[in-house]
């Protein structure tokens, strides 16, 4: 059996492809018994459905199908035929962006994925998250087995301890939520604060967002286009205004953040001027994300007014870039510790088919045997028979169990392929059993 991965992801693959190449939630059951039944389970010799797993892990950045199959070649095969009937796309057109794992290096690549060190931005903590989700809907499409199972058990186990055990997410290196930690420094009651995003784009939402995470009550949103401020507004329960109404909107915030992108300023000195006015110079804070800059730069020298831009949150941004790059060999020592505990674990169910029947014709002989005995033997009353029936399996048990244990230490060791065939030589097993998890 191989455990194998093939996948794409924003570093080898573009976002116009990225795109054809996913599942929504609502799509990933259907998509895994399509893949499951009329993909995998057709190039698998023997149509046992019990040795055959996949998961298929879908995110903005990434598409990542794994599996349990009997030939690593042709389940890879497999993966990459059903992809290229999610797009329409010729065979082979799509090699050059897979990248294509196998036995341990899959353990090890889902260790990195689920603790950020493989996402774009550096220690995501919702990447695992993702992969619990992934997983939830292989177990409810029944296609995780119980190589799958234990290996999720195990990365989502030590992805948990990254995360709380190293600070590889604790700085952020987004710019609105660097944003927002400055705002809080310089506000002293941020979640009281009346706070006015202009812009409706992606870093307005993330700042949105991030002011919710600090429990900000009053949000409000203005955009050129009105119904994408609307649309912000209703995600963070705050109210969108018209364009026009952006100078009344100055006189009550408290804190400004621009996010437009627009090819020049919007906002000029008189403007923030009038609208300081009209607040008696009550302090204003002022975020300008955009580039090209919304706030015209002399803003700053106006009383009562504390202008930042990008370049002032970068190098907060890289600060905490470093920290978290300073984590990495910490969250290494613990991802290895991780795929080890998997990998020993899959190691020694290499001997499980010949313990199995080792140990049953073990028992056999010595069913057999008391058996005979207790023929031989008048007068024992059932509990007596019952009694050396007992006595004889304990025994068999405990003669067992040292071999049991020391030949499961040697698979791990990597040596379990020789004393599984020395067994089965000297007791005459099924010469046809093999390793069940034969990693390669």
């Amino acid at each position: 059996m191989a455990l194998i991965l093939l996948g794409l992801n924003h570093k080898t693959t573009p976002l116009e492809l990225r795109e054809q190449l996913s599942f929504s939630p609502e799509q990933l059951g259907a998509a895994l018994d399509d893949f499951y039944r009329n993909y995998l389970m057709v190039v698998e010799e023997d149509s046992s459905e019990s040795l055959c797993e996949t998961m298929i892990l879908s995110t903005c950045n990434r598409l990542e199908i794994y599996a349990v199959v009997r030939d690593k070649q042709a389940g890879w095969e497999a993966i990459e035929q059903f992809l290229m009937q999610q797009g329409s796309f010729r065979w082979g057109s799509l090699d050059e962006h897979f990248y294509r794992l196998a036995g341990p290096e899959v353990v090890e690549h889902l260790m990195r994925v689920a603790s950020g060190l493989d996402s774009m931005i550096l220690g995501e903590p919702q990447i695992i998250g993702q992969v619990s989700e992934a997983f939830n809907a292989a177990r409810q499409a029944h296609t995780a087995g119980t190589v799958l199972s234990h290996l999720l058990a195990e990365v989502l186990r030590t992805g948990k301890r990254v995360y709380t055990e190293t600070p590889i997410s604790r700085h952020t290196v987004s710019t609105s939520h660097a944003a927002v930690q400055l705002i809080k420094t310089k506000v002293g009651d941020l979640a009281s604060a009346q706070v006015l995003i202009i812009g409706a784009g992606e870093i307005a939402m993330q700042a949105a967002k991030a002011l919710k995470m600090h429990h900000v009550e009053s949000i409000t949103c203005i955009n050129r286009t009105q119904t994408r401020a609307m649309d912000l507004a209703e995600q963070v329960q705050g109210k969108a205004l018209p364009w026009k109404a952006l100078p009344q909107a100055l006189i009550r915030a408290d804190v400004l953040i621009s996010t437009t992108g627009a090819p020049g300023i919007i906002l000029k000195r008189e403007a923030i001027q009038a609208a300081q006015q009209q607040r008696r110079e009550r302090t204003m804070t002022i975020v300008d994300l955009a580039v090209p800059r919304d706030i015209e730069p002399i803003v700053a020298d106006l009383p009562a007014v504390h202008l930042y831009n990008i370049d002032d949150l970068q190098a907060a941004v890289d600060k905490n870039l470093a920290l978290r790059q300073a984590a990495i060999p910490q969250v290494e020592v613990i991802l290895k510790e991780g795929a080890e505990r998997f990998l020993n674990w899959l190691h020694s169910r290499q001997v499980i088919p010949v313990l199995t029947s080792f140990r049953s014709k073990v028992s056999a002989q010595a069913d057999a045997e008391v058996k005979l005995a207790l023929n031989r033997m008048e007068g024992l009353n059932q509990q007596h028979q019952r009694a050396v029936v007992q006595v004889v399996h304990r025994i068999v048990n405990k003669m067992l169990h040292e071999p049991t244990e020391r030949l499961k230490a040697h698979a791990i060791s990597g040596e379990g392929l020789i004393y599984i065939q020395a067994l089965q030589d000297l007791f005459g097993l099924d010469a046809s059993l093999t390793p069940v998890e034969q990693m390669d």
